[in-house]
């Protein structure tokens, strides 16, 4: 079993990384521009 400072670090990151993955969210977040620069980033 997971400790909980440990749980909640990885529910986080899991969370965190959904958003990530979602570009809409993204969209939202980051405004269209730096989502752009922020797709084409991860390509690189």
């Amino acid at each position: 079993m997971f400790q909980d400072g440990e749980f909640f670090v990885l529910f986080n990151f899991a969370f965190l990384l959904e958003i990530a993955m979602d570009p809409f969210i993204m969209q939202h977040l980051l405004g269209t521009r730096d989502v752009i620069y922020f797709t084409l980033a991860r390509r690189l």
